[in-house]
């Protein structure tokens, strides 16, 4: 069961300087935002957190492997993951009713009387945009060629059923002035 605890930070018991944190991102935390782009998730998450006065800079490392449907032949394909991010957490007045307004993609403003930090849609969002639009095999010979195969097989029916119009349509047709 997915537990959000897990990606919440207390800042007041950060100390100043750095603090490090771990997650393990699972396909659960893909289910609790709603995604079922992801057949599976396997990632390892360290976060190092640089406390300053009046901020604080989260430094993210993301490892790990996402499993997804290949477009092309609807085989898994494993989508590895290893990237840096950087996030920014300004201290001060924020007007949000929860307490902490994004500012910008990287730069979240918390209110100062705000004690927690919740960081499981970054990390979610983080892991999320690595997912292409349209996944596929790097090597077309990786896909499953029995299911190219009925993929070619329907596309040659359906071009032989276009060319087959329907007799209505041939009658406005003949409407169209050239």
């Amino acid at each position: 069961m997915f537990d959000i605890k897990e990606y919440i930070i207390e800042v007041s018991k950060l100390r100043k300087g750095d603090n490090t944190f771990e997650f393990n991102a699972d396909k659960q935390l893909f289910e609790f935002f709603e995604c079922n782009d992801a057949d599976d998730v396997k990632a390892i998450v360290k976060v190092n957190a640089l406390k300053h006065e009046r901020f604080i800079e989260f430094s993210f490392h993301f490892e790990g492997t996402i499993i997804v449907e290949c477009s092309r032949c609807l085989a898994p394909v494993t989508l590895r993951i290893n990237k840096n991010t950087r996030l920014y957490v300004k201290i001060g007045h924020s007007d949000d009713k929860h307490g902490i307004e994004e500012v910008d993609i990287n730069e979240w403003l918390i209110d100062e009387n705000e004690n927690e930090i919740d960081l499981s849609r970054y990390v979610y969002e983080e892991l999320r945009v690595e997912i292409p639009i349209a996944p596929v095999h790097k090597k077309k010979s990786d896909c499953d060629a029995e299911m190219l195969n009925k993929l070619s097989q329907i596309n040659e029916e359906s071009s032989i059923n276009k060319e087959e119009i329907d007799p209505r349509w041939e009658k406005l047709k003949s409407l169209i002035k050239e």
